[in-house]
């Protein structure tokens, strides 16, 4: 095939009517008007042309020297849906999620062959049917490093978009666009004059000189997707696959000429003269310049069904874009597809912004992105003053007034500060009278138990009243203290907690706080005494009590001994058919130190 320079921009593709075959592309109209637009670009498709092909020849010569395979390129994917829908609801140009989603799957069927329909290329085209190995990902980063879904829906009310314009071009792609140089921006709207879409070729352009702003791919609303009802010719996504091979470099299999002239640089793809229709169902391939046309590959105009592959030379022509293009290049390093590569935004919250003097406040980190440490200050007058890691942290704070909080977050892919300036109030706690006792009920006289302080709030003084029998009757200080009652019945205890400056006091009393009992058990009933046969005792106490007896004859040997669980009555039957006659002494052990002494005699 000839080597001839095609030096375009733009390819733009119209819709043509059931009745009519209309052309789809104005190659010539639109190359003239970004010249005149960028006079830099002609002069630099030129040298990307001679660059590629160098490229090619080169990747050729080592795959001959060597087994190793072509790259696999994965290209991040930004999809701008501009839309006029005022309620931003979703439908019509305003196009759902997975229509989006499909049309990605779609773009790595074909690019990778894993298409279905990869059964109905020809035979005599199966052998150059080419794996392109590039593949494309909705974005998960975005250009300030935060997750996003690839997906951005931009509101304009002007309803459609003349291609023809530049006017019109410059201003839909300015409402919403990332840097072309990390992302392949896809602009889906609705076109004027029935135009499919049209895509920016590569140049050896670096910065943004030229049009890096407009580098992409714009398609109609009505071909994007897999299986759409808005058109019955283009509905399986080949509209976007055709316009992002433009995206790569490649050209019409014509070579945009009417006769067998035209040069698409593909060896591998047979001379056709001018654009054909190859429409379904019969998907027909007529015999031009000495071929059978090969109306399936994605760079003709045939109908979506009957399109199916790409061709190995149009594959190296693709991989060396990626290769020779500034901007394909520096594609490669983006992290638009990297979901571990977020950059970290600090943010926390606490569960108190107002707080009394000691009382505690939870923070919580909220940050986002990718984090591998924390560093929290939390101020001077703080427990604990700094903290590292996650959290939760809790904090009191031993100073009334605004506290200022800093969380400091760093990852692999850079860090934030987040100061929140008097952020938390904390205010001087008055004091809060409040204590406990280790045992309330059936405490015995004489009997030890602990009074512990459960006061909050700001207190420099405390005074305890444990009541005029218990020792002792009164206390100072914080405490514990320990404290015996020496009468029987319900005791009421006072604490006053004080400060003084500022001046504040908080009195609590419990009221017959504590119950008294007395560890003198009632009089011990023996019967019948003297016994000659069975004796039966019996005692009660006025709360339930561990019982111990013991029963010893007249010279001092024991001759019963029996513990009983808590009881507030006892009572015990014991056989002394066996006993000597005589005197006993009954020992009754009430508690663990109340002790009684008894007589009984046994006589026969």
């Amino acid at each position: 095939m000839k080597n001839r320079l095609l030096h375009f921009l733009f390819i733009f593709c119209t819709v043509f009517t059931q009745q009519a075959m209309a052309q789809k592309c104005v190659t010539t109209q639109v190359d003239s008007i970004n010249n005149s637009r960028h006079p830099e670009w002609k002069a630099s498709r030129k040298r990307f042309e001679q660059k590629l092909q160098e490229h090619i020849h080169t990747q050729k010569f080592k795959q001959q020297r060597t087994t190793g395979g072509a790259a696999i390129y994965t290209i991040p994917v930004v999809v701008h849906v501009i839309h006029n829908t005022s309620s931003g609801a979703i439908g019509g140009k305003n196009i759902p999620t997975q229509q989006i989603l499909d049309q990605i799957a779609v773009l790595n069927e074909d690019f990778r062959r894993t298409n279905a329909d990869t059964t109905n290329t020809p035979s005599i085209y199966k052998p150059v049917a080419a794996d392109v190995q590039i593949e494309f990902c909705l974005a998960v980063r975005d250009p300030n490093g935060d997750p996003t879904n690839g997906i951005l829906r931009v509101y304009n009310a002007q309803p459609s978009y003349d291609a023809y314009n530049p006017s019109d071009e410059i201003f839909m792609k300015g409402l919403s666009y990332w840097p072309s140089d990390e992302y392949l921006n896809i602009w889906v709207c609705e076109l004027d004059n029935h135009v499919l879409g049209y895509a920016q070729f590569p140049s050896d352009i670096s910065d943004n000189q030229g049009p890096a702003t407009t580098d992409g791919v714009v398609i109609s609303y009505l071909t994007f997707g897999r299986n759409i009802s808005t058109s019955t010719k283009y509905n399986l996504g080949r509209t976007t696959t055709h316009e992002v091979g433009h995206w790569l470099d490649l050209i019409h299999i014509w070579g945009d000429e009417s006769d067998c002239s035209g040069d698409d640089f593909c060896a591998d793809v047979p001379s056709c003269s001018n654009d054909f229709y190859a429409g379904k169902p019969s998907c027909f391939a007529p015999v031009q310049c000495g071929s059978t046309r090969m109306i399936q590959n994605y760079m003709d105009y045939s109908d979506d069904a009957c399109m199916n592959m790409f061709s190995g030379d149009q594959k190296a022509r693709m991989q060396s874009a990626m290769a020779v293009s500034p901007r394909r290049i520096a594609i490669q390093n983006s992290l638009g597809c990297c979901n571990t590569c977020y950059v970290p935004h600090a943010n926390f919250s606490a569960s108190l912004t107002q707080a009394k003097i000691s009382e505690t406040t939870l923070f919580t980190d909220l940050s986002t992105g990718n984090i591998n440490t924390y560093s929290w200050d939390f101020g001077a007058d703080a427990s604990p003053a700094t903290a590292t890691g996650i959290g939760p942290h809790a904090v009191t704070y031993a100073t009334a007034g605004f506290k200022n909080v800093t969380l400091t977050v760093t990852g692999t892919y850079g860090s934030d500060v987040l100061i929140k300036n008097n952020y938390i109030l904390v205010k001087v706690s008055p004091p809060e009278a409040d204590f406990y006792a280790s045992k309330t009920s059936g405490v015995l006289e004489n009997e030890t138990i602990t009074f512990t302080d459960h006061s909050t709030g700001l207190i420099d003084s405390y005074n305890w009243d444990f009541g005029v029998d218990a020792v002792p009757a009164t206390a100072t200080g914080k405490g514990p203290h320990t404290v015996s009652y020496s009468t029987t019945g319900f005791k009421s205890v006072s604490l006053t907690a004080s400060n003084t400056t500022p001046a504040g006091a908080s009195s609590k009393t419990k009221t017959n706080y504590i119950s008294v009992v007395s560890t003198e058990p009632s009089e011990l009933q023996v019967y019948p005494n003297p016994s000659k046969d069975a004796v039966a005792l019996a005692m009660s106490f006025q709360d339930p009590t561990k019982v111990h007896v013991l029963i010893f004859d007249r010279l001092g040997k024991k001759v019963f001994d029996h513990e009983n669980p808590e009881t507030a009555v006892y009572n015990e039957i014991i056989d002394v058919r066996q006993w000597a006659d005589g005197l006993y002494i009954i020992k009754v052990i009430a508690g663990d130190s109340n002790v009684s002494t008894w007589r009984m005699m046994v006589l026969k």
